[in-house]
Parts: structure tokens; sequence; C-alpha cells
């Protein structure tokens, strides 16, 4: 217990004190203080990583291959990851979040296949195929087809999403590469 009047711990919450070591009012006074000064010390930290602004965009450096059944984008080109959320050698389909918050996912595929459906959509932790992140688009004759989406994911630390995608023909790929179509994802958090 702090002596004289009292003082602020290092978050800010003041903690009462008094001289007199048989009067129990400061002890009263600072009852639920400790648990005041945790709390605010979480939402700091939490704060912090908003400000901090935690993201990543990738990209693909070529062309990947689609088949009738989901396989993960193989995300190989690190625009920007500050936050490390993506690793280049190991899972390389992975976007890790590395805090718990809401996190806004935005990806842009490009399908080179002129017919049948091309379907992406996010899938949380590996199993968990996440609510409203699915988008089909369905080739025209003698061009692909644009597969964007944007959707968000509440996570916990240390859950990753992968992006998913398939097209109904089992032909053609998603575009990759130095050109204007190519393939990417940016994930940024937006809430704690």
């Amino acid at each position: 217990m702090p002596s004289g009047l009292g003082s602020a711990d290092a978050n800010g919450i003041w903690f009462y004190g008094e001289s007199d070591v048989e009067s129990l009012a400061s002890d009263l006074l600072n009852i639920g203080q400790q648990s005041v000064s945790d709390a605010v010390g979480l939402d700091r930290d939490r704060l912090d990583d908003l400000e901090r602004g935690l993201y990543c965009s990738l990209q693909l450096s070529a062309s990947q291959n689609l088949t009738t059944s989901a396989a993960g984008v193989v995300w190989d080109v690190e625009a920007s990851d500050p936050s490390g959320m993506h690793d280049n050698s190991t899972n390389k389909t992975r976007i890790t979040f590395p805090v718990a918050g809401l996190y806004e996912v935005s990806v842009q595929l490009y399908n080179n296949n002129s017919s049948g459906t091309g379907t992406v959509y996010g899938r949380l932790n590996g199993t968990t195929d996440v609510p409203a992140s699915s988008v089909r688009n369905i080739g025209q004759s003698g061009v692909g087809a644009p597969l964007k989406s944007v959707f968000t994911v509440a996570a916990a630390a240390a859950d990753y999403v992968e992006i998913m995608v398939l097209h109904s023909a089992a032909s053609g790929a998603i575009a990759g590469g130095a050109i204007a179509l190519a393939s990417s994802v940016t994930v940024k958090l937006i809430g704690a």
C-alpha cells in the first residue's frame, strides 16, 4: 500500500495511501483497484495492436492450377508482412493471426478458365468454412472470371485462415506473376 496520499501505478490507476497504518480506509478504497488496473493494461495492449496496424499482403509469383476439389492458394510472395502473419517456407497456404481480434480478409483471384464455375472461400484452422466468404463466378467464352471476396473473421491468437479455390471444370488456373490480373490477398486487424 502506498504511504502518504497515494500514487498511480504503471496503468495510471490511483491507489490510495495513508500514513496511519492502523486505519483501514485506504484498504477499503483500494478494493478492486488492481483488477481495474489489469483490465486497463489489457485494453491498452489491444488498442496498441490496432494502432500498429497488424496486416499482411500476399501474392502468387506464378499461376496455380485448379481442380474440382478445394485447395488452398499457395502464396509465395510477401508484398508486405510487417506483422509476421505468413511464412514463405512453411505452410504457405496459411495466414496466421498474431493476436485475437476481428480481421478483414480481401482476396482477388483471376480464374483464366473460360467455362465452368470458379469458387473461392475462406477456411479457418483447416476445418471450418468461414460464413459469408464464398463467391462463385462463371467463366465466359474466350475470357476467364474474377473471383473476389471480402469477409471478416473473429479469430483467437494463433488461429489461421486459408483461401480455398476450386473449379467445376477442373482445368485452367488462377493467375499469378507480374500481371495486372495477378492473384492477391490482404488481411488486416480491424477490431480488438
